[in-house]
C-alpha cells in the first residue's frame, strides 16, 4: 500500500578510493566537503568502520 512504501528509509551509501575517515568536514577533515556535511546533519552518522586495504573486496560485495 502507499502508507507502507511511504515508510520506507531512503539510503544513499557513497563509496570514496581513498578518503580516510576524517577527511571530510563532518567528522572534523579539512576538505572542504559542504554536500556531504549537509547530508550528514541531515542523516545518520555512521562511526564504527570494518574496512580492508584495497577497494575491490567492498566493491565486489556491493555489486553482488
Amino acid at each position: 500500500s502507499k502508507t507502507e512504501l511511504d515508510e520506507r528509509p531512503n539510503i544513499l551509501l557513497i563509496v570514496a578510493d581513498d578518503l580516510g575517515y576524517s577527511d571530510i568536514g563532518a567528522y572534523g577533515g579539512e576538505i572542504a566537503t559542504p554536500a556531504l556535511d549537509e547530508l550528514a546533519k541531515e542523516g545518520l552518522q555512521l562511526s564504527n568502520f570494518h574496512v580492508l586495504p584495497t577497494c575491490s573486496p567492498t566493491r565486489s560485495v556491493l555489486l553482488s
